[in-house]
């Protein structure tokens, strides 16, 4: 009985391993259609977790390393299980041994969490207990078929793989071997639809190109700015988006998680609404982007402007059947329900001459800035090509903050 909960537990954590491998990948590349499932405030959020400098070793994710690992120790139990071996009691110590290794990771991982981060990751405790779990139950099925774990065995079975070291030799190697696969199978597909990118000459091509570009002056007041709070931030990242495009979205998400990551980080969130209503560089227009613009740009005005930015891109595709500016205010009045926003008045500012000149000063600020699309990222004043993609804002920051 021990043994199927072991074996059970190696698969369940071998799943969330692999959840977490291509959730970094999304969160990295800038791909995920939404939060993390594991994402509750801004204490336990996955998203935070992932773009940290501790959730990867050499550009492979920490996950990528524990799906491995679990595969290895659920490829040993099974092998004991079915009666697939005719060394059972070696393979049931290899397997003790490298659930303690897993349980070491474990512990450093945790400690680096409540030592070294804000945030934690639901998914990642979970993992921590399962480890402690599956540790305890090959230990009590060691000890109830009195197989020797002391010293002693450990001593004699080190001296056994060196004597005989091809099959360790391959269990070994088969970590990180499966670790960079995985990774690089995922990023692979999930960057430009496996297109063949070389991703790492991409966020290097960038970066150099950010470096080079010349410095905008943001003279014009920015609809929303959250992160950090000091009148001069260390990092500030500007924003030029539209509601209604969809890489704005993904893009949103990129930077709200680096921003919660990074408490140098300032967010200024800028309207570039390809719409001919409130932007002159545009010449379709319909009223729909411009609506959406001035609800978030009003919203600032009840500190709901971030809600609604949230709301109305987390609800996209609900927008793109709006035709009449009289669409835009009913769907984003039943979304928001009756979350203490005072409808009369963001409708009275919406239609407002002042809040349309606002979201006007804002496009034209954007063709000084030479913004031709959205989503445009700037960084410290240069423009950032990429910067919806955490590696290049994480290479970019490093820079910034060593010039600074």
């Amino acid at each position: 009985m021990k043994m199927k909960i072991a074996t059970l537990i190696t698969i369940i954590s071998v799943g969330l391993h692999f959840y977490l491998t291509f959730h970094y990948h999304q969160v990295q590349l800038g791909t995920a259609e939404g939060p993390s499932t594991c994402n509750i405030n801004s204490t336990f959020n996955c998203d935070s977790v992932a773009v940290s400098d501790f959730s990867a070793v050499s550009g492979i994710p920490i996950a990528a390393f524990g799906f491995s690992t679990n595969l290895v120790l659920a490829l040993l139990l099974l092998l004991v299980l079915f009666r697939l071996t005719e060394t059972p009691e070696k393979l049931m110590r290899m397997s003790f041994y490298l659930s303690g290794f897993s349980v070491l990771a474990s512990v450093v991982m945790g400690l680096i969490s409540i030592t070294q981060l804000s945030t934690y990751c639901l998914y990642c405790i979970g993992l921590y207990v399962l480890s402690i779990l599956l540790f305890a139950t090959l230990w009590k099925q060691n000890r109830q078929e009195s197989n020797d774990l002391s010293l002693t065995a450990l001593t004699q079975d080190i001296k056994g793989f060196i004597a005989t070291p091809l099959w360790p030799a391959v269990f070994a190697l088969s970590i990180p071997v499966v670790a960079l696969f995985l990774h690089k199978s995922i990023e692979s597909n999930l960057h430009d639809g496996g297109g063949g990118v070389d991703f790492e000459r991409l966020v290097t091509s960038s970066v150099n190109d950010w470096q080079s570009n010349p410095k905008i002056n943001f003279d014009t007041p920015a609809s929303l700015v959250k992160g950090n709070t000091q009148a001069s931030s260390p990092i500030t990242i500007v924003e030029f988006a539209d509601f209604r495009c969809g890489h704005c979205q993904k893009a949103s998400l990129t930077l709200a998680t680096f921003v919660k990551a990074n408490p140098d980080t300032q967010l200024h969130f800028y309207n570039f609404p390809l719409d001919g209503a409130c932007n002159s560089n545009i010449p379709q227009s319909n009223g729909v982007s411009c609506r959406l613009a001035k609800a978030a740009h009003c919203g600032a005005e009840q500190k709901k402007g971030w809600l609604i930015h949230d709301t109305i891109f987390s609800n996209q595709k609900s927008f793109y059947s709006a035709n009449t500016r009289d669409d835009v205010d009913k769907k984003i009045k039943k979304l928001l329900g009756n979350d203490s926003l005072d409808w009369k008045a963001l409708s009275s500012c919406m239609d407002s001459t002042e809040t349309h000149d606002a979201i006007r000063k804002q496009t034209e600020l954007a063709k000084r800035a030479e913004v031709q699309g959205t989503p445009k990222i700037f960084m410290n004043g240069k423009a950032l090509p990429a910067g919806q993609l955490i590696p290049v804002l994480k290479k970019a920051r490093k820079l910034a903050l060593k010039n600074n």
